[in-house]
């Protein structure tokens, strides 16, 4: 779940360094049962290679949910940072003076590769269009699709298409356009992912991707009175000694009905580290919840 909210902001694929830490408010379980609600996080700081990110869940008055900044900027990224739910690792990264695996020659490696197994679904990162779709020598199957602002993202080594993709049809953040496989000069099982601006390569991983910002003002002393206690109850579980993630056990708040926790990595040694990481990518590099 937080790599879900944190999409656009942080590369949870580093995994757990010293110094990280994860401050986490819960909505009570009972509570949750009662009303069959989807999202049982309400607040979350997460401190991570010395940057502080912050999100809280607002509910609208037309009980839509979603995860705003404590200044009320969504985190709904304009760009989901990857391309797929579920993979195995990232075989290998955007890199200008790669040693291509088959050649043996050195170039630019202009995107990212997931490694996955084939027939793995593969979703468009944000809104646009199709502007092409088919085979395209080395990329083998491949789907491309323009964004605004003269942006472009390009999916290839697919094993086949997703239904009704063609091009110029419109699709949405999310939408499955292909599958996972091997086509083209591959040397596994994997998806290659581009991001381009106005031509131009950028490392997907690293490009900022913007966050869409609420219009509607009048909704701020709506989401002031209804995220202030969480944040509050953040605040005060930052003041306290913090527990090592073995130790970690959740606080209760009645007031709130919610339960917090809080991990603190801090001068951690790199093999207990390494298990942690081990445990929280058991299904999915960087998933943690």
């Amino acid at each position: 779940k937080l790599k879900d909210i944190f999409a656009g902001e942080i590369d949870f694929t580093k995994g757990l360094r010293s110094g990280d830490q994860y401050t986490v408010l819960f909505e009570a379980p009972h509570l949750r049962q009662k009303r069959s609600n989807r999202d049982p996080l309400l607040a979350v700081e997460v401190v991570e290679d010395g940057e502080i990110h912050q999100a809280v869940r607002y509910r609208d008055e037309r009980g839509h949910i979603a995860y705003y900044t404590p200044e009320g900027e969504s985190l709904q990224p304009t760009f989901l940072r990857e391309p797929m739910k579920r993979y195995k690792k990232i075989s290998s990264r955007f890199n200008p003076r790669r040693r291509h695996p088959i050649s043996g020659r050195v170039r630019a490696h202009n995107g990212t590769d997931f490694s996955a197994d084939t027939g793995t679904p593969v979703q468009t990162t944000a809104d646009g269009v199709i502007s092409f779709r088919g085979w395209r020598g080395g990329y083998g199957r491949v789907v491309i699709v323009d964004h605004s602002n003269g942006i472009n993202t390009l999916y290839a080594h697919l094993s086949r298409f997703g239904s009704r993709i063609t091009e110029s049809s419109h699709v949405k953040q999310g939408q499955t356009i292909g599958y996972v496989g091997r086509s083209g000069a591959a040397t596994g099982s994997h998806l290659h992912f581009e991001f381009r601006i106005n031509g131009v390569a950028q490392d997907p991983m690293r490009v900022a991707l913007s966050a869409k910002i609420p219009k509607n003002r009048t909704a701020m002393a709506r989401f002031r009175k209804q995220t202030k206690p969480l944040l509050a109850q953040l605040k005060r579980l930052k003041s306290r000694p913090s527990e090592s993630l073995a130790m970690a056990k959740p606080e209760s708040d009645s007031a709130l009905n919610a339960i917090a926790f809080q991990f603190d990595f801090s001068n951690r040694d790199p093999e207990s580290l390494a298990s942690y990481n081990a445990q929280l990518c058991r299904y999915n590099p960087g998933s943690l919840v």
